[in-house]
């Protein structure tokens, strides 16, 4: 469109018509670049959190599985626009976000236990690729204010601020086993006995054991060992877990 008459008359009609042409033979399409001049201005009033999040939910979040969707809404909805949303994105640094990492390792889930350290690390990843959209395609930012951030988690660290975790010792590891087996003597079905036994064997999650397949399970130099492929693992890699004998016997049967 060049224009609406009588705002647009038809003297103006015409250079403008003249401009697009010339706008085409230098390979551009005028209709296009307009399109992207409302975007990009649009795109300098994002300048806080919270409405670069509203954008990158419209326009960048789409682009992921539904899967990763979700758990990166949840991640950032609930850990990162409580601290961030009201402030400006360039007025964030890496100072204010070591902080809030920080501050996660003390934050308690619905349940009252510490957050892991994998699950503050999804989080740190998740917040990195929002970031990352705000300096690439919105362009709010120069640099993300995670660029270069490095923090690790020493796990004897986590566990040290955590001191009221809950470890079983060998004697109430046995118990649980014990009680596990006359459950299942009882109106609990004997094979999610071997679920929970194999689960506490190899410290795998139950979704690992359900989705375990027979194929998996090969011979190696030390024995037996699950090779699971990346397309069954969360980090999208492959990996593998060798099973001691007892292990061995639970799957067995």
């Amino acid at each position: 469109k060049l224009g609406i008459y009588p705002g647009v008359d038809i003297a103006e009609a015409r250079n403008r018509h003249r401009a697009s042409q010339s706008s085409i033979h230098r390979g551009t399409n005028p209709a296009l670049e307009e399109k992207r001049k409302k975007r990009e201005a649009g795109k300098e009033a994002l300048r806080t959190v919270k409405e670069a999040w509203a954008f990158y939910l419209e326009n960048g979040l789409p682009h992921y599985r539904p899967s990763v969707q979700r758990v990166r809404k949840s991640n950032i909805e609930r850990h990162l626009l409580p601290e961030f949303k009201n402030r400006e994105i360039v007025d964030i640094g890496r100072d204010d976000i070591r902080d809030w990492l920080l501050a996660l390792t003390r934050k308690r889930s619905k349940r009252g236990t510490p957050l892991s350290s994998s699950t503050i690390a999804a989080i740190r990843n998740d917040a990195s690729s929002f970031f990352n959209y705000c300096e690439i395609k919105i362009k709010s930012v120069k640099t993300s204010p995670m660029a270069g951030l490095r923090f690790t988690f020493d796990e004897q660290d986590l566990f040290r601020k955590h001191e009221d975790l809950i470890y079983h010792n060998d004697e109430e590891l046995t118990a649980i086993w014990r009680a596990i087996e006359k459950m299942a003597a009882g109106d609990w079905s004997p094979f999610v006995e071997s679920i929970v036994k194999f689960s506490m064997l190899t410290g795998l999650r139950n979704a690992n054991v359900l989705g375990l397949q027979k194929e998996w399970i090969k011979p190696y130099d030390c024995g037996i060992r699950i090779e699971y492929p990346k397309s069954a693992m969360k980090m999208k890699r492959d990996w593998w877990l060798p099973l001691s004998p007892q292990a061995v016997d639970v799957l067995n049967r």
